[in-house]
């Protein structure tokens, strides 16, 4: 068997972007269990490679609410913002293009805000 060459990924590239500047917030892959007032889901829904780079489409999923537990659309949003404004700038990526920035509520769970980015996220292979 040759040696094989595989791309970080992508999730966790992403991940490691965005933590520094959403300090005591919960980043993951996975909705927690206990949902905390802020957090942020990272999926990759897409997305193809070559030899040289990995271009994940990826999602994240703003959640937000208030301190008496309403929706917090505000929050979402603003969250939303900031990361895609944070991923214009990789550290670890090599390049982030942009897609969109939409609400999209989850009707099973109607006390919380939800904003939506996605984009693609150019991950080199090493």
């Amino acid at each position: 068997m040759t040696d094989l060459v595989l791309p970080k990924s992508s999730i966790t590239v992403a991940i490691a972007e965005l933590r520094p500047h959403f300090p005591g917030i919960q980043i993951s892959s996975r909705a927690p269990q206990v949902w905390p007032k802020r957090w942020i889901r990272v999926s990759r829904i897409g997305g193809d490679k070559d030899w040289a780079i990995d271009r994940a489409l990826m999602l994240f999923e703003c959640w937000a609410q208030t301190a008496n537990g309403g929706r917090d659309d505000i929050q979402a949003e603003s969250d939303a913002l900031l990361a895609y404004t944070v991923l214009e700038h990789p550290k670890f990526a090599q390049y982030w293009d942009g897609g969109s920035i939409v609400p999209y509520d989850d009707p099973d769970k109607t006390g919380w805000a939800r904003v939506q980015v996605t984009g693609t996220l150019g991950v080199a292979i090493t």
